[in-house]
């Protein structure tokens, strides 16, 4: 199982939501 993986794909999803959420 590759959580690496997952975990970055989870943060990068995060960080696009924050980013849309923060309006930068």
């Amino acid at each position: 199982m590759s959580l690496s993986r997952l975990h970055s794909r989870t943060h990068r999803r995060v960080l696009g939501h924050v980013a849309k959420h923060t309006g930068v």
